[in-house]
């Protein structure tokens, strides 16, 4: 199976969370914009792409999903709920400690434009990392409950505290 291979190196890594928080993530985000000429009904043509990510749980867990939002006061925040976790052999590692490290490998299928949806350009676009901190699981709460939309994506996942984030940069796939 054709994959991504996602490699985070991690400052210490410690998978207890800081209270009142009891769970750490360590996510990894980019966009996958549709290209202009996109006609198909599929949602990741109508929606304009994907926001698909893979994470680590502090529980040594991996997981990959597409972004979701909650409604909040009157407007949305986005969340990030894991709706596969990555199970294959190997898959899933990391290393903790100083110069700590966190590898993911994720299936392409997996986060990637609907079949028959061709892509922008070659590239993944903003990639950024990020650690977060929760006080239940990411994917506790699934997207989509009732099939209910809130602006352009599925209404799910759990707030949670951002403790650092990386600058953005774009990848040239095959280079």
């Amino acid at each position: 199976t054709p994959c991504y291979r996602i490699k985070m190196t991690i400052n210490n890594l410690n998978l207890t969370p800081p209270a009142p928080d009891t769970v750490a993530v360590w996510l990894t985000q980019w966009l996958v914009p549709a290209g202009p000429a996109c006609s198909s009904a599929a949602s990741s043509c109508t929606n304009g792409g994907k926001n698909p990510f893979v994470y680590f749980e502090s529980n040594g867990t991996c997981w990959s999903g597409e972004n979701a939002a909650l409604l909040l006061g009157g407007g949305v925040t986005l969340t990030y709920p894991g709706t596969k976790q990555i199970t294959a052999a190997g898959a899933c590692s990391f290393v903790l400690g100083q110069s700590g490290a966190i590898t993911i490998d994720v299936p392409i299928a997996d986060v990637s434009l609907d079949p028959g949806v061709a892509p922008l350009a070659n590239r993944l676009f903003s990639v950024t990392a990020s650690t977060m901190t929760l006080t239940a699981p990411p994917e506790s709460v699934p997207p989509n409950p009732g099939n209910f939309q809130g602006f352009s994506g599925p209404v799910g996942g759990v707030l949670f505290d951002l403790i650092d984030v990386v600058r953005a940069y774009d990848v040239v796939l095959g280079q």
